[in-house]
């Protein structure tokens, strides 16, 4: 028999704690990524005593296994338990609580738990089981903007964050307050502290972090993400990647293991957006007038390069690692081509034509050359036509930040 306990405190009011992770739908934000969970049918929007949950998880040498659990009780707004009735496991009991602390609220997972199979369950619980239980380890840095508490030079925080990356520990760091923010050096411990910060300077912004995104900011599903995009020079004259400019990777860095790159919590998507100028690129290509007085060197043209005959516009191809792997470990690979779908502008999505939104907004705030004769009307214009439903208020809060900084 095995008894694992996980705590971590979370800067959240308790039952707007207790609301998410009491509805059973949100175990699938909170199940490791590699187990593949999903719930059959469609479970009640809240758990109580004596409801029977069914689901299916990858496990690891089993592949899809059905996992029956009941509810044993449930104490509101601090606990409940299940049992495994039907599952992998010879014996399951899982104890969720949470209690309110000065920092906010402990929430802490008691899990009493038995493999079967005898000496290959043992070896099986050495190698991954233990393992994949402790996959949510995130420590949890809040800030009022000045470090003077513990480790306090911004040296020391930088190392401290990348000794614990290297065993498994995530870091976010929170900068609490108003015209306060230390952006530079909130983002060089989470860098190297395999994390993510947040500025937090309203009530709204802190609803956002703890209870709409949380398990998203909380729950990293993998870790060294890169992406490459090779244009096809037939169909793409010239294109410019919009911001990023401090994430740059050079294409050499796509494949090499022990290269950092970023991480992506549970639900979180990641946008990228290029401007691109259609037509040949070997056509485009100025011609470059010989020297007269210094010898010429050959320079390499798109037109002497052969060039694979293919309707792809381009190939978008991503590098990642699982959360528990090291530097040393090989990343995964996968590509996908995409072909120019020919859509308008009418056409395109709320998603994207908001994103065009955020993204001028951005250049302008900047001041970038690259705003062209765009402004903050037509940011407001492009915001509110990809709006969409926006049932928590994400996307008008936007629209609300256009409107101050105008």
């Amino acid at each position: 028999m095995h008894h694992l306990t996980q705590e971590q405190i979370l800067p959240i009011d308790r039952q707007a704690l207790w609301d998410f992770v009491s509805v059973p739908q949100n175990l699938n934000q909170i199940t490791p990524p590699d187990l593949a969970f999903r719930i059959k049918g469609k479970p009640p929007e809240r758990a109580y005593a004596g409801l029977f949950l069914e689901y299916e998880v990858k496990v690891p040498l089993l592949g899809w296994t059905p996992w029956l659990t009941e509810i044993k009780y449930v104490e509101e707004g601090y606990s409940f338990m299940d049992e495994q009735r039907v599952g992998p496991y010879k014996l399951w009991l899982h104890t969720h609580r949470l209690e309110e602390v000065d920092e906010g609220t402990m929430m802490s997972d008691d899990i009493i738990y038995k493999v079967p199979f005898g000496i290959f369950g043992s070896i099986a619980h050495l190698l991954f089981v233990r393992r994949t239980l402790e996959r949510v380890n995130r420590v949890i840095l809040g800030t009022d903007g000045d470090f003077n508490v513990g480790v306090t030079g911004d040296e020391s925080l930088v190392n401290m964050g990348e000794r614990e990356a290297k065993s498994g520990v995530f870091l976010s760091v929170l900068g609490f307050g108003q015209g306060n923010l230390n952006d530079s050096m909130l983002e060089k411990i989470t860098n190297k502290g395999n994390g993510n910060y947040f500025y937090i300077d309203s009530l709204r912004e802190g609803r956002k972090v703890f209870l709409d995104d949380m398990m998203g900011n909380m729950v990293t599903i993998a870790k060294d993400v890169k992406i490459q995009i090779e244009f096809n020079p037939s169909k793409v004259s010239s294109y410019r990647l919009i911001g990023y400019a401090n994430r740059m990777l050079k294409k050499e860095d796509f494949k090499n293991k022990l290269i950092d790159a970023g991480e992506i919590g549970a639900g979180h998507t990641v946008t990228a957006l290029y401007e691109i100028v259609p037509g040949n690129a070997a056509e485009a290509a100025p011609e470059v007038d010989e020297l007269k007085y210094q010898e010429n060197k050959p320079q390499p043209k798109p037109v002497g390069r052969k060039v694979v005959d293919s309707p792809e516009m381009m190939t978008v191809k991503l590098a990642y690692k699982q959360p528990e792997a090291t530097k040393e470990t090989e990343s995964t690979y996968f590509s996908k081509a995409v072909v120019d779908g020919k859509k308008t502008w009418q056409q395109a999505s709320e998603d994207f034509k908001f994103s065009s939104g955020v993204a001028l907004f951005g250049m302008l705030q900047r001041q970038s050359e690259y705003a062209g004769q765009g402004d903050y009307a037509l940011v407001r214009k492009l915001a509110e036509q990809g709006r969409g439903e926006d049932e928590k208020g994400h996307r008008t809060e936007f629209s609300d930040i256009v409107r101050k900084a105008k």
